[in-house]
């Protein structure tokens, strides 16, 4: 299973331009993370980074956005090439 994983990572995963601004570093022409394109409204994730929001409904998906309403943040909206969100069956008690 995980060279599974370092296969769809070496080969789906895009490299990224990374352009210097004022604020740090940005992704330059970056696309959604291979994970994340699987996601459909409706489905309950979890944002491994902030275990702290909770469990988290998935709104919409536009481009690169991912619009989730989290039970202890609230809607927030997430940089799909940024953030890998990972499924819940809603009684996840990993966190």
């Amino acid at each position: 299973m995980d060279s599974l994983l370092h296969l769809v990572r070496d080969k789906f995963l895009p490299s990224l331009t990374l352009t210097k601004v004022a604020t740090g570093l940005v992704h330059k022409y970056a696309t959604m993370h291979v994970l994340n394109t699987f996601l459909e409204p409706g489905e309950l994730v979890v944002n491994p980074a902030r275990p702290d929001w909770g469990i988290g409904q998935v709104q919409s998906i536009a481009a690169n956005l991912i619009t989730v309403n989290f039970e202890n943040a609230g809607k927030v909206v997430l940089d799909g090439t940024q953030v890998v969100l990972e499924t819940s069956t809603g009684t996840d008690t990993r966190f």
